[in-house]
């Protein structure tokens, strides 16, 4: 399907939803439409067929993309913690203890 997303009669998006029959397994399945924005994302998903139309699903996903922003962040804090001086030094002091051998 082609759906044409208004707000105040202003088109916003264009999204292309589908439902896809796979012939090997005879599988249905759904293809979402979704349009990408900075501040969440939007979904079209069409639902099974009734009398002559087809149910269809919009939701809206605010703050989404939010969620790359904070695996990036904790990206950038686990980059940060390897070459933090404090953990190198603690580690120095146990191997250099553990490769003292008495001998006797």
């Amino acid at each position: 399907a082609r759906m044409e997303i208004l707000r105040d009669g202003q088109l916003v998006a264009t999204v292309l939803p589908q439902k896809r029959k796979y012939n090997v397994s005879g599988q249905i399945m759904t293809e979402a439409g979704i349009h990408n924005r900075w501040d969440g994302d939007l979904f079209v998903a069409m639902g099974e067929p009734l009398e002559g139309a087809w149910a269809i699903r919009l939701r809206i996903k605010p703050f989404i993309n939010f969620l790359w922003l904070g695996a990036i962040i904790m990206g950038i804090g686990g980059t940060w913690a390897l070459f933090d001086p404090r953990y190198r030094a603690r580690f120095a002091r146990q191997s250099s203890a553990s490769s003292v051998t008495v001998n006797g």
